[in-house]
């Protein structure tokens, strides 16, 4: 494209908006917007903070687990990320693993990795399936049995589209064989939702 090249020659350290590096979502975004693809996200504002759960396994190097970490109750755990309790020297292992402030030292910059244990976090992590189950649910309520329907309801949730034909086919599939939950979850884990294009 001559536009293109013209382009190009002005900016080719890719500095500029006409040609942007894909963006991943930072952890406290993505968090908010598995939320909110679910239907689970409280948008009220202002207020008293939220203490995130914790599992087991994270609070296992603590002297006093049970004394050490009081969650909030899970309805206000769908609060925005913003208003999430942050506790310097334990941070809740999926906002860790998507580089979520180090809340220990200043932070000018935040880093931004890709790196494996965030595809497992995104597959195994029981907030993730949580909102896969309740985005299931979602679409079930909204839908009832109508799976083009539902399909086409998480494409715009997720994405912000409506899915091709192939797409349609593809998802119709795994949904008979496996169930509208994995779908669910398989789409927030898609490389469209987490990324910024």
């Amino acid at each position: 494209h001559p536009r293109e090249q013209d382009y190009l020659q002005q900016d080719a350290s890719n500095r500029l908006l006409w040609k942007a590096f894909r963006r991943r979502l930072d952890a406290e975004a993505l968090r908010d917007a598995l939320l909110s693809a679910s239907g689970e996200l409280d948008l009220r504002a202002g207020g008293p903070g939220f203490v995130p759960t914790v599992s087991r396994e994270a609070l296992e190097g603590l002297s006093r687990r049970d004394a050490a970490w009081n969650a909030s109750p899970a309805e206000e755990q769908r609060r925005r990320s913003l208003y999430q309790y942050s506790q310097r020297s334990l941070l809740p292992p999926l906002m860790t693993t998507f580089d979520v402030c180090d809340s220990t030292l200043p932070c000018g910059r935040r880093d931004v990795s890709i790196v494996a244990p965030q595809a497992l976090a995104l597959l195994n992590n029981e907030f993730m399936l949580r909102q896969s189950q309740h985005f299931s649910a979602r679409l079930t309520r909204e839908f009832g049995d109508d799976r083009v329907a539902q399909i086409r309801r998480a494409f715009q949730l997720c994405f912000g589209r409506l899915p091709d034909a192939d797409e349609e086919s593809a998802a119709g599939d795994l949904i008979a064989t496996s169930s509208l939950s994995e779908f669910c979850l398989q789409l927030l884990n898609a490389s469209e939702f987490i990324y910024v294009d």
